[in-house]
């Protein structure tokens, strides 16, 4: 045990000087590593010595040094250009690579050759010495070493190449040498998509236009590459899909100037449209149907227009009702018979007298169910708060509030007119309070009116989107309603 401790030691050192060390340094790490190894060694003279630099006999490697540094592995199967090229160590890689050029294709645990680790450590350039810009220069000459030697287009077990690594560091300096040297753009990855594909997921806009300017195609696909339709092909929506699902309005507006498909859909069938419907991105709806966008594809039986409402998007909606097939359209979203008046909002005027509720109006019993609906709720009980109220701009939303409170009385009442007329005050009195227009529902709920029903909880979830309960409620009952 003791003799392999000694030599996973002097592995680590040859690894370590091959980061950031120096030749020298290299060949003494390695000569310690052999003499662990095989002690009578030392004492034979080597073998053939071969010449791997011409500055001085100290840079000299012998046949079993060599041999010894090709086969030298981590536990992740790194082999030591791997960990040179992953320190930007320009003279032992070079070194390497001159008498062992086999290095380069050389493989680790995930399928990656030295060449993603030199594209790596270019994103953290000036790190590794503080030097900067003659550390990056450097790296930048492993970069190009390594393109030579590995394949610009090498790809590792996930089909992710060099370009895709490259891309999802957004170093525009990398990306911008591999596609010079003929790296192909258009190369379709089951976990990535395409290069364009992570430009755009990542949010880096400048080597998003550094690929639509040489050539990259908007609408590669997974079928398109590569004729499959498997599970595992379908992880990525096309560019166009997630631009238009994250608000990229201009990246949405370059992908169509360069061709980019406004009906392509993603693996379950959501189109552009049907992304920035749900959603809302109002402008960039207008932008797909600018460019052809089909309002009418549906997915999961559900078009732009239906994701539109159900998600409470007013305007959305309304501009895309143009455009929808008027069998989809639901009316009841638009108009109602009982918007409320806009007029006289501060008079009291006539509806305010005809709602008052009376107590001589009421007999014996309705009384008795009046008086216990106030007991359980003081919030219920204010008929008389309503005529201390004073009328005016300033007590509006006070008014609206003892209306909508009002309104639920009659409504536990069974009087659903008063409660009608009070949701209506309520409304008229603040119409931007959404649980004026849930009272109105909920009181055409009642009545059977279902469409009216459906019309006011709209009103009310698209006055109050973030409340998730409302939210939930709507889009339940509207579900029901089209399924009916």
């Amino acid at each position: 045990m003791d003799n392999l401790d000694k030599l996973t030691s002097c592995v680590s050192r040859v690894l370590k000087v091959c980061f950031s060390g120096t030749l020298v340094e290299l060949k003494e790490s390695i000569q310690k590593l052999l003499e662990v190894d095989d002690p009578e060694l030392n004492n034979t003279g080597g073998a053939i010595s071969k010449h791997l630099s011409v500055n001085g006999d100290d840079k000299c490697f012998t046949s079993s040094e060599l041999s010894a540094l090709e086969f030298i592995r981590d536990s992740k199967k790194h082999c030591v250009a791997h960990i040179a090229a992953a320190g930007g160590n320009l003279e032992v890689l070079k070194t390497l690579l001159t008498s062992l050029p086999n290095l380069a294709r050389v493989e680790d645990e995930n399928g990656e050759n030295s060449l993603f680790y030199s594209i790596r450590s270019l994103s953290d350039h000036g790190e590794a010495d503080g030097t900067g810009v003659s550390d990056s220069s450097t790296k930048m000459e492993c970069l190009m070493l390594l393109i030579g030697h590995s394949g610009v287009n090498s790809v590792n077990k996930e089909g992710v190449s060099a370009l895709h690594a490259a891309c999802e560091l957004g170093d525009v300096k990398t990306v911008k040498a591999l596609i010079e040297r003929s790296a192909n753009v258009n190369l379709y990855c089951d976990q990535l998509g395409t290069p364009l594909n992570v430009s755009v997921a990542r949010g880096y806009h400048d080597v998003f236009e550094l690929l639509l300017n040489n050539g990259a195609d908007p609408n590669v696909t997974a079928s398109s590459s590569n004729g499959r339709v498997g599970l595992s092909v379908r992880r990525c929506p096309p560019p166009i899909v997630f631009a238009s699902s994250t608000g990229q309005l201009e990246i949405v507006k370059k992908l169509l100037d360069k061709g980019a498909d406004p009906n392509l859909a993603d693996y379950e069938g959501w189109t552009a449209l049907h992304c920035a419907s749900e959603l809302g991105y109002l402008e960039i709806v207008k932008l797909l149907v600018l460019y052809k966008a089909n309002p009418n594809i549906k997915t999961e039986d559900k078009n732009a227009y239906y994701l539109a409402v159900y998600n409470g998007h007013v305007e959305v909606a309304e501009y895309l009702k143009q455009y929808t097939n008027p069998s989809d359209v639901i009316e009841f979203i638009h108009t109602s018979k009982d918007n409320p008046d806009s007029k006289d909002e501060h008079s009291g005027g006539k509806l305010e007298n005809k709602v008052e509720l009376k107590e001589e109006e009421l007999n014996e019993n309705e009384k008795e169910e009046h008086r216990k609906l106030v007991h359980e709720s003081k919030n219920e009980g204010n008929r008389l708060a309503l005529s201390l109220c004073p009328i005016g701009p300033n007590f509006n939303e006070l008014r609206s509030i003892l209306y909508s409170n009002r309104s639920f009385t009659n409504l536990k009442l069974k009087r659903y007119e008063e409660a009608l007329e009070d949701s209506k005050q309520s409304i008229k009195l603040n119409p931007s309070w959404s649980k004026a227009y849930l009272r109105m529902a909920n009181v055409y709920r009642d009545m059977g009116e279902i469409v009216d029903y459906l019309h006011n909880l709209f009103q009310a979830f698209v006055k109050d989107s973030e409340n998730t309960e409302l939210k939930n409620l709507f889009q339940k009952e509207f579900s029901k309603y089209r399924a009916s």
